[in-house]
């Protein structure tokens, strides 16, 4: 006899509900407009954002080239974000690169609003309420909006965990799914969850979490076959390029991260940016103040902990918070890492305090709806800095492109979107030009000479840089070659300085290579 089948949750937007759901297209609006808006009034989307932004686009351009990581380029993290943004890189052979890149990124927005959809998906199984407030909280939550205005890697890590938790069965229901649940379907719980780790090591926190929570709530069957579907979907992502390059591909994505030097951020700081405020509201919220966003996401975790409709969404939030405060470097993007969970968190512990206001104080409906508004116009408040936040700034492409439109031979830089925006990556690849996405991560690869060390006294570093930038034609420098930012050794700087400027607007500066003379 075949096993009762377990219903799937209602969709959130069946055409004739719509108008009873109102609060999902308004929250998926606010979403796309609180990463759009930023960019527009910043660097816009042919600007410069993040370095990492320019360094993934830049790896699956090469990838769809036929370049392959590990083998073929350096690259310090697993290839998932590379596959992941192959489609866009697909578009070079039609359009420009820098046309594809800007496409890129508004994909990126875009799937920012399909991870608040799902957010908002998942906790309506707990009711309209909770999935008002994790929608909203996920919509301007900081880390979520910075992390999905670019080509970063949290965007596409926080889908597959939305996805892979919205097809557990019952999961953040009332009454867990009591029906035998098919093998298939905790397989492709497994093979969608592989995909976190194929992004960033760091997504084997929630594979692992997620499995140990399935063996203990719904038995070692279903843990057993999610740990097949994780198996399998690991081997068929990562495989491919574990055979062209094991090696490499175990240096640089494990052993070079977990080498890594500190970055000496405190404690405080951090804290302070998984709750969204750690960098929105830099030097204008007092530590004071912080110090109570804390409290009150401490609070809420609290309460989720204690439902068994938001625990799991609180212990992946625990689970992963806790590495991101142990892991030595950081970044503002990293907490873009918890994004998912901080909203599943928010949209579940509102859910139970609204019930307990319900329960224990009798409220009568037009005090609840009271009460439930001001949560949400609470959660709405935190979006307000994001009226004067600016992402990036504009790239010269106007004034920088001739120099390099007909150049000769290859054009080197010291980031890669540089390339991009100049219109030259997709040029130096067709012409067999050495692929560095990376050029600063070369300090990060661990040879036998010994652990990571300051740029300026790496000498192998400073040799690669030398080779490689003198490979070129013409050679942008916008990173490296700036007072606040100057890694080169004396001799890298007098051999780059040597080099005539060809052209220069603002920080950013092109030259053209000459051949010491003998």
């Amino acid at each position: 006899m075949s096993s009762p089948s377990v219903p799937l949750a209602r969709p959130v937007l069946s055409g004739r509900s719509l108008r009873h759901h109102w609060e999902t297209p308004v929250v998926l609006v606010v979403a796309l407009l609180a990463r759009l808006l930023p960019t527009l009034r910043g660097g816009g989307l042919f600007g410069y954002g993040n370095y990492d932004d320019g360094v993934y686009f830049a790896g699956a351009v090469g990838l769809v080239h036929g370049r392959l990581p590990y083998r073929d380029f350096l690259l310090l993290h697993p290839p998932g974000i590379l596959l992941a943004l192959s489609p866009f890189a697909a578009l070079t052979w039609v359009i420009s690169d820098a046309d594809a890149l800007a496409t890129a990124r508004v994909g990126w927005m875009l799937l920012g609003v399909l991870n608040c959809a799902l957010v908002v998906r998942l906790l309506r199984r707990q009711g309209r309420f909770a999935a008002a407030v994790g929608g909203l909280a996920y919509a301007v939550f900081y880390p979520a909006v910075y992390s999905e205005h670019l080509t970063l890697l949290e965007a596409p890590a926080n889908t597959v965990l939305l996805v892979a938790l919205l097809l557990v069965p019952g999961l953040g229901e009332a009454r867990a799914a009591t029906a035998r649940v098919s093998a298939a379907r905790w397989l492709a719980v497994g093979a969608v969850l592989a995909w976190s780790p194929a992004f960033k090591i760091w997504g084997v926190v929630p594979l692992a979490l997620v499995g140990g929570w399935l063996a203990i709530s719904r038995g070692r069957r279903a843990a057993g076959w999610y740990a097949a579907g994780a198996g399998l979907g690991s081997v068929v992502l990562l495989g491919p390029f574990f055979v062209a390059a094991p090696t490499a591909m175990a240096r640089l994505v494990v052993a070079d991260q977990l080498g890594r030097s500190s970055a000496h951020w405190q404690l405080v700081s951090r804290v302070a940016a998984l709750t969204g405020v750690g960098d929105v509201h830099a030097g204008a919220l007092s530590t004071v103040v912080a110090g109570l966003a804390a409290v009150g996401w401490a609070t809420l975790v609290l309460v989720a902990l204690l439902d068994s409709r938001g625990r799991l969404f609180a212990v992946l939030h625990l689970g992963m918070g806790a590495l991101l405060l142990a892991t030595p470097v950081w970044f503002t993007h990293y907490a873009g890492f918890v994004a998912a969970t901080a909203a599943l968190v928010a949209g579940s512990a509102a859910r139970t305090l609204a019930e307990l206001v319900r329960s224990r104080l009798a409220a009568s409906a037009p005090t609840r709806r009271l009460l439930g508004g001001a949560a949400l116009a609470l959660v709405a408040l935190t979006a307000v800095p994001l009226a004067g936040v600016r992402f990036g700034t504009a790239f010269p492409a106007a004034t920088l492109r001739p120099t390099v439109a007909g150049a000769p031979g290859c054009v080197t830089t010291d980031d890669p979107v540089n390339l991009v925006e100049l219109d030259v990556l997709s040029r130096n690849l067709t012409r067999g030009c050495p692929l560095v996405v990376d050029l600063g991560g070369y300090s990060y690869d661990r040879h036998p000479a010994g652990p990571t060390i300051a740029r300026r006294r790496n000498e192998l570093w400073q040799a690669t840089v030398r080779d490689y930038l003198a490979g070129g034609t013409r050679v942008v420098l916008s990173r490296f070659d700036q007072p606040s930012n100057h890694p080169f050794d004396p001799t890298t700087r007098r051999l780059v300085g040597s080099w005539p400027t060809a052209a220069r607007s603002g920080h950013v500066v092109v030259r053209t290579v000459t051949v010491p003379a003998a």
